[in-house]
């Protein structure tokens, strides 16, 4: 259905923009952790942006996305579909039309 490849495809992008938007924030975290630094999180993340730019900020970004993008689209369409069939469901309890 058409409907189902938009809700794809507007999950999809969901997925892309919240791992972009979320990896450097992730990466500097991780960073802070493993390398057991008492830095402040914010001049972490200045930091490496200074030094490794936005390479650094973005390492590790092909796995998230490879598991990020289809878990968004595929959630994004079931969320839609499950909402078009309670409401289905909703209108045959009541008595009303479709």
């Amino acid at each position: 259905r058409e409907q189902t490849v938009v809700h794809l495809i507007a999950g999809s992008v969901a997925g892309v923009a919240s791992s972009v938007a979320s990896n450097p924030l992730d990466v500097a975290k991780t960073r802070i952790q493993t390398l057991g630094l008492s830095t402040n999180f914010w001049s972490m993340i200045g930091t490496m942006a200074r030094e490794e730019g936005m390479h650094g900020l973005m390492r590790g970004i092909w796995p998230r996305l490879w598991f990020a993008v289809p878990l968004s689209a595929i959630t994004l369409a079931f969320y839609e579909y499950a909402k078009r069939l309670a409401s289905a469901h909703h209108r045959a309890v009541m008595g009303e039309e479709a």
